[in-house]
Order: structure tokens, then sequence, then C-alpha cells
């Protein structure tokens, strides 16, 4: 009940500022600085997935969250923009009483983008993926907080994923609703780390800022890349540390090799191969070895296979590997990537990665790498 008050409490404020704001903005036709932008707000009621035996128990079932956003609608000023049918860029506040002594508070901040799927006059069925950062107010603590194995850090990398339905129900008014999948974890920096992993179903409102139309450009050219192959190498580097073992950080070293090909002008795929220099292996094997290992035995090599969207600078990439050769099988032979690459230059990325088994986080890389 409490929770419900306080999300009733934002969600009636956020929706009376949308309005007073269409009103407001109303009254100036002329004024078009506003014509692409829009807010909006709404209600998610969603459950914590269970994907550990001691996440049990962290809540007492299904919880609300209030979110408050505000975004722009592409307009196909660049020519990605028009390739992936105006897609909409944005940024969330989103809040979530997880009514649990345990999780307590969130409070996340979530940049994200918008592909729409299917689209017609009045309704509009889309994509969203968001990556941003969670601050929990509370985290584990061996004596004060010792159930709460699923967030080990005040601070979190925040991941959303949403499948929404939007409705017209006049010129500047949408009703949204649809499934979302929420993420946050410290990707091991920090452990434990079982993270939070929450689906939901949500509803909420969007407001256009003014009733001007938008004007819809489609690009006199288009830039041609399907077909073209490129390889891509890379290093980057992070930390982790392991269950038990909460007082030590690990180092990790990635060297990559990919090989790269468009399929149309912005989208590609991708063959790699990772070389995972991860010291926290050692002395997991140790405890079953009893010796030292030298670097050389702690290597693990994977192979990868991806999809990129080339966004301009930036790209998103997801991806599926499995070990070719590891010593160490006890988190299994398959994992999976996501992360972003962002050009700095023609042939310089720099990139962020989130590598997982399942639903939990192995370890955050940070790194750069050059296209030939």
């Amino acid at each position: 009940m409490k929770i419900f008050i306080k999300a009733g409490i934002i969600t009636i404020f956020t929706f009376t500022i949308l309005h007073v704001g269409k009103v407001l903005f109303a009254q100036e036709k002329k004024f078009s600085g506003t014509s692409l932008y829009y807010i909006g707000a709404k209600v998610d009621y969603g459950f914590l997935i269970p994907h550990h035996n001691e996440l049990w128990g962290l809540t007492n079932g299904f919880y609300r969250s209030a979110e408050f956003s505000v975004w722009k609608q592409t307009n196909g000023k660049k020519g990605w923009q028009y390739h992936f049918h105006y897609p909409r860029i944005g940024i969330t506040y989103k809040y979530t009483d997880f009514e649990s002594k345990y999780l307590g508070v969130m409070n996340a901040v979530i940049p994200w983008m918008n592909f729409p799927l299917l689209s017609g006059k009045n309704f509009i069925f889309d994509f969203k993926f968001g990556l941003g950062v969670a601050k929990f107010n509370k985290k584990f603590d061996r004596l004060k907080n010792y159930r709460n194995l699923a967030i080990g850090s005040y601070w979190n990398a925040a991941v959303s994923f949403q499948l929404q339905a939007r409705l017209r129900m006049d010129g500047q008014t949408f009703l949204n609703t649809g499934i979302s999948m929420f993420h946050a974890s410290n990707g091991t920096t920090r452990t434990p780390n079982f993270g939070v992993n929450e689906p939901a179903l949500f509803v909420g409102l969007d407001i256009k800022l003014d009733d001007n139309e938008i004007k819809y450009i489609e690009p006199k050219e288009v830039i041609r890349r399907k077909g073209k192959i490129h390889f891509r190498i890379a290093a980057s580097a992070g930390t982790k540390q392991i269950e038990r073992d909460w007082d030590n950080e690990y180092r990790v070293f990635v060297g990559s090799v990919d090989f790269l090909r468009f399929y149309n002008n912005f989208n590609r795929y991708y063959l790699g191969f990772d070389a995972i220099y991860d010291e926290s292996v050692r002395p997991i094997l140790m405890k079953t070895e009893n010796r030292e290992l030298s670097d050389k035995e702690i290597m693990k090599y994977s192979i990868i296979l991806g999809h990129e969207w080339v966004l301009s600078n930036l790209s998103l990439f997801a991806a599926i590997g499995q070990y070719v050769c590891t010593p160490d099988k006890s988190d299994g032979l398959i994992f999976n990537k996501i992360g972003l690459n962002y050009a700095v230059f023609k042939n310089l990325v720099f990139n962020l990665t989130l590598k997982s088994y399942y639903a939990r986080a192995d370890y955050l890389t940070v790194g750069v790498g050059l296209i030939l």
C-alpha cells in the first residue's frame, strides 16, 4: 500500500505537469523549438526473478515503480534515423521502492533509444533499449544486511528493454502500455552481485510539447555500406570480485579480433575471437589443484557471434560466446555480451562491454579498438 500511494502521488504529479505543459505550449503555436520533444510518465508493476535460491524472500512479491521521461522524436536529419524508421531518443528517471528492508529504494537514470517495429497513423509498436546507472540506498553488509546477495554496491549499471504499444488519443497525447525487463548490477566489481532482474507490465502517458506537425526528412543520399567487410582489433580491461572472497579484487584483460560484415547499410554481424586473462580463475582452481598456476594456465579462449546496430558514431551490440578452451568450467561454456562502441575518429573506437552468464554478470570492461 505504501508504494502504491507513493507511485500514485508521483504519477498524478507528473501527469499534471504533462497537461499543464501541453496547455502552455499550445498557446505559442508559432514557436517550433519544441516540435520534436515529448514528456511522459508511466507506472510499472513487476517482480524480482529469483534466479538464485538466495533471492527468494528479498521482496514480498509484486511491487511498483514510477518513471518520468523526456525524449526527442528524430526526423531524419541524419541518414541512420531514416533507415531505422525515425527512432526516439530520450532519458528516463525511474523510482522503485521494493518494499523490502533488504533492497530498500532505487533511483535510476537511463538514457535510451526506441526503434519502431510497426507503425500507423494512430498506432505504433516499438522496441526500446536503455543503458544507465542505478543508485540503491541499501546494499549487502556482512552484519547488517547479509540477506541481500543481489546488490553489493550502492552504484550499479542499469539495463532496460521494453516492447511497447502506443495509441494516439489526440494530436499531442499518446497512451502507452507493454512489457519490460530491467536489470541492475555492478558487473561484479563488488560482490555479492547476483543482480536485480525485474520483468514488469506498465501503462503510461506521453505528451507532445506543442501541436506543430513534425516534418520528416528523407535523405538525398544514403550511406552505402552493404557488403563492406572490416576487421576490428581491440583490448579492454576491468576488475571483478568472486563469491565468498569479498576482500580481493581481480584484474581482467581481454584481447579480441573480430570479422565484421554489413548485411545492409546500418546493420552488421560479426564473428570474433577473444583471449581472456582473468585473475579470479587462479584462486578458484587452487582450491581443487592445490598448486600455483602460471598465467598461461588461467587463460581462456572463446569464439563470438554477434550483431551490431551502427548509428552514426555510436554502435550497439549483442553477442553470444562459447569457450573453446578454458580451465574453469564452473559457470558453463556459454555466455552473453552486450555493450556499445563509440568512434572518436574514423578507425578508432572506445568500447564498454558487460559479459554475463544468463542473468548473472561476470565482469564489466572498458577498452579501445582499431577498425581496419
